[in-house]
């Protein structure tokens, strides 16, 4: 924090939640900096020569004073595997964009809080349906992803499997950065809806 401060003075701010935000200008665009700590998770550990680890990042929750433990590269690994031609035909990435721009809609109309199904959250529900699922039209898609997630959460027995994209943490839980089973129950009832009344 003090590195950005001295080099960028007072076009840091340090009030946001899980960054600091450095203004941008003529010369920068703006940024948001994760002050990070690396976390590994050790699969191996016989020697300083002898491991195998899953690397991520650990940093704070201003707002909490929490730690949030994060592993991006593993997220952005596994979102492309899964857009992989022979996977999903490469259509993981617009169906996700698809189920964001449904969110947004949403919460734009007043049907639900921005707070019910945050971005991420969404993006790590639908990396848990099956890749068959993500083949057909745009619209097939959707109706696709909506019906399974629908037998899934409200049965209950699948979503407790359920993970984030990393792979690493359970979606669903109590801890601060996992989300509930209503919320996302109510997401997909409201997706329901939205295809309804379209």
């Amino acid at each position: 924090m003090h590195a950005l401060v001295e080099r960028f003075g007072s076009d840091v701010d340090p009030s946001a939640r899980k960054c600091v935000k450095v203004k941008g200008s003529s010369s920068r665009l703006p940024a948001d900096v994760v002050v990070a700590l690396e976390y590994r998770v050790y699969t191996r550990y016989v020697s300083t020569v002898d491991q195998e680890y899953v690397s991520g990042i650990k940093f704070k929750d201003l707002a909490t004073n929490g730690w949030i433990i994060n592993f991006p590269k593993l997220h952005k690994n596994n979102g492309s595997r899964k857009n992989s031609v022979v996977r999903t035909s490469g259509n993981y990435k617009p169906t996700i964009r698809m189920f964001k721009n449904a969110r947004t809609r949403l919460v734009d109309a007043g049907v639900m809080s921005s707070d019910t199904a945050p971005s991420y959250f969404v993006e790590c529900l639908l990396y848990n349906v099956s890749d068959k699922c993500f083949l057909g039209t745009f619209q097939q898609r959707y109706q696709q992803i909506v019906k399974t997630l629908s037998e899934n959460l409200l049965s209950g027995v699948l979503a407790q499997n359920f993970t984030c994209q990393n792979e690493q943490s359970l979606l669903f839980g109590l801890e601060s950065t996992q989300w509930n089973v209503d919320d996302a129950v109510t997401l997909v009832k409201r997706l329901q809806d939205l295809w309804k009344h379209f």
